[in-house]
Parts: C-alpha cells; sequence; structure tokens
C-alpha cells in the first residue's frame, strides 16, 4: 500500500534519511542468482513495465492523428506541468539560498523555511491562516515572495543564508521563458501536423469511397482503417492510467516529479516481477494480465477498503432508504430481481 501524505510530515533528519535508504534498498534475488537492489530495481522489470504499459499501446495506432491529443484544449495545463521543469530550478536556487543542498530537504521544509525568514523579515505576529497559506506555497512561488521582499527591502536574513542567490532569479525567469516558448512551438507544430494529417485523411477517404472504379473491400478496409485511427487519437486507456498515477504519486500538487516518476517506475517493475514469479500461472495467463493492466487494476492494487468506510456506506444507504433519496430506477430494477 503507498500512503500519500504531504502534511504534517515529520522533521527529516540524516537518520530518518538512512533509514528510508535501508527501507528502500534491500536484496532481492534476479534470474541469474544475483542480488539486486530495490532501490535500483532490475531495470529488465522497469523496462518490461514500460514495453508493457506504454510502448505497446503506441503501437496500436502509429497515425500522425495522435500528434492531435497533445494539443488537446483540456489537457494544455496538464502538459505544461509535465513539460516545464521550472519548479526545479527555484528548488536549487532556494537550496542555494538557504545553505542546504546536502540536507536533502523535501519541498514542504524548504518552503517551511522560506515561511521562516518572510515571517521574521517582517517583525510581526501573523495568524495561523496566514503562517498555512505560506506554507501551502510550491518552491517556485516561495521564491517569488522572497524575490519580492528582496526588491522591497524588507528582506531580513540570517548569516547562514545567501542572499546573493536570489540574484540568479532572472535566469529562472528567462528558462521560465524559453520553456513557456518551447512548449507553444511544441504545441503548435502537433497541431498543425495532425491536422494536415486528418485534411489529408478526409479527402484521401472521400477520393476513394467516391471512385466508381475502387472495389468495395477497399473501400471497407480504408475506412475501417480510418476509423480506427480517429478513435485512437486520444489512448482512453493510457489517459486513465495517466491519470491514476498522477494521483496516487503525484500527490496534492498534481506534477509528478523526477523523484516520484521514479518511485512509480519502480513499483510498476516491482509489479511486473511479482506477475512473472507466479508459479500458479502459465505464460498466456501473465501476457494476458500484463496486457489487461488498466486504471482499475492499479487502483485496487493500492487503496485498501477499510472496515469504517463499509459501516459508514451501510447507515449512508439506511439513511437514503427512509428519505426516499434511493434512485428510483435502480429500486424498481431490485424489486424485480429481488422481489
Amino acid at each position: 500500500k503507498i500512503l500519500c501524505q504531504k502534511k504534517n510530515l515529520p522533521p527529516v533528519t540524516e537518520i530518518s534519511q538512512d533509514a528510508a535508504s535501508e527501507n528502500l534498498i534491500s536484496d532481492a534475488p534476479c534470474q541469474n542468482g544475483a542480488k539486486v537492489k530495490i532501490g535500483e530495481v532490475n531495470p529488465r522489470y522497469m523496462y518490461e513495465a514500460e514495453f508493457w504499459l506504454a510502448d505497446l499501446p503506441r503501437l496500436q495506432n502509429l497515425s500522425c492523428l495522435r500528434l492531435l491529443a497533445y494539443a488537446h484544449p483540456n489537457l494544455l495545463e496538464k502538459r505544461r506541468k509535465q513539460f516545464c521543469n521550472g519548479n526545479d530550478m527555484a528548488r536549487a536556487i532556494l537550496e542555494g539560498f538557504l545553505s542546504c543542498k546536502d540536507q536533502y530537504l523535501t519541498d514542504e521544509q524548504l518552503v517551511e523555511e522560506v515561511a521562516k525568514v518572510i515571517v521574521q523579515s517582517d517583525g510581526l505576529e501573523h495568524t495561523d491562516d496566514y503562517v498555512e497559506e505560506l506554507c501551502s506555497l510550491n518552491p517556485s512561488q516561495a521564491l517569488c515572495k522572497l524575490q519580492v521582499y528582496k526588491n522591497e527591502g524588507r528582506l531580513k536574513s540570517d548569516e547562514k543564508h545567501n542572499p546573493k542567490m536570489l540574484d540568479r532569479i532572472w535566469r529562472l525567469n528567462l528558462f521560465w521563458f524559453g520553456e513557456m516558448i518551447c512548449f507553444g512551438m511544441l504545441v503548435t507544430i502537433c497541431f498543425m501536423l495532425g491536422t494536415l494529417e486528418f485534411f489529408h485523411k478526409i479527402c484521401r477517404c472521400s477520393l476513394i469511397l467516391t471512385d466508381p472504379t475502387a472495389p468495395m473491400m477497399t473501400c471497407a478496409l480504408f475506412f475501417l482503417l480510418f476509423l480506427n485511427q480517429a478513435l485512437g487519437i486520444m489512448h482512453i486507456g493510457w489517459l486513465l492510467r495517466w491519470r491514476v498515477e498522477t494521483f496516487i504519486f503525484g500527490g496534492s500538487d498534481a506534477v509528478v516529479s523526477t523523484e516520484e516518476a521514479h518511485i512509480m517506475r519502480v513499483y510498476l517493475g516491482e509489479l511486473v516481477e511479482r506477475v512473472w514469479g507466479v508459479k500458479s500461472l502459465n505464460g498466456f495467463q501473465k501476457l494476458t494480465i500484463l496486457l489487461g493492466l488498466n486504471d482499475d487494476d492499479l487502483q485496487q492494487l493500492v487503496v485498501e477498503e477499510s472496515d469504517a468506510k463499509a459501516a459508514v456506506i451501510a447507515s449512508i444507504r439506511k439513511y437514503m432508504d427512509k428519505r426516499g433519496l434511493s434512485s428510483g430506477f435502480n429500486a424498481a430494477l431490485t424489486y424485480a430481481v429481488a422481489g
């Protein structure tokens, strides 16, 4: 079970980091009898998981129409978060400002340290809501807050801080600007190429369907192929699994960082290894499991139902029946089936 919790975290010390590393890095047998560290999972299973869950579904549709999926308006913001790395750059500047590059602080702890500097710079007693608002910022927002205080001359830092690091924010702003330009160009290129391919397919399909000399079988096959490509513009299975993985591994910010992506790859690699290690299944059944693994399966593996939730659901169902809030159609079907 994987638990994602980003609030009320205990302080991360060198002892706790070493303990976490010891829990993550343990010995596991591999095929050749050698020992493999789980923290550095056997690359074979990690690449195999990527092949079964990512690469193989892409082979279902190799049309250029899939470029339109990257430029879908409803996914642009999520694509931008996935494309941009400005948060990592902001984190590096904050680590230099706080002189804690070797301490491997979490994002939350970095922001907490920035909040202490801001509160100290104000010299006033702030409400808990204001402090909580400061602690809820991400590293990029916290860095912008520090920049505002520095530009206004209100920043009061200790000797252990390095205010000169804040002079490099212009590099970060330039990097952000370049990222947005590159992302916009990438989206534009994908949209233009996908649109041209769609127009080409429409024209070609129209010509074949209106050609009196074209065989009926050729027309039917081309139409079915075009229909398959149109349906595969957005791979729904991959989209649903991507959303579940972002919810599980990304946390409250809905952004999968480099470290969280590594955890996800390790988890999926371990899952594939477990599947191949089940002796009660034959090779065909194992392949079927890997080919059919979807977002529902991943959610069932990660989320565990509790008895407390079951009790609450039962009480709510009783309340809804008494108040007449249950679905009348479902109630009629239930009465027709169970009497």
